[in-house]
């Protein structure tokens, strides 16, 4: 490798690490930007009036495999 092409290979190396400083300075910018954003975390407020309903209030729902083939579909109408 002569002088030239070492130069250029140590100019490249630089322009490399200046872009890699400059993506980790915006990544920071923007997780600050995106953290101003976000409205504070409240606790959730838990209305006793309302309540998720349990499994005992939920229909069954008879044991399926995930997929069904046609056969089972027919069989399950």
């Amino acid at each position: 490798m002569n002088n030239n092409q070492a130069r250029i290979v140590e100019l490249l190396r630089e322009a490399h690490l200046i872009a890699f400083k400059e993506i980790e300075r915006l990544n920071l910018r923007i997780a600050e930007l995106e953290s101003q954003d976000r409205p504070p975390i409240e606790k959730e407020i838990i209305n006793p009036a309302i309540r998720k309903p349990t499994s005992a209030n939920q229909p069954s729902i008879p044991n399926l495999p995930e997929m069904l083939n046609d056969y089972q579909v027919v069989e399950h109408t």
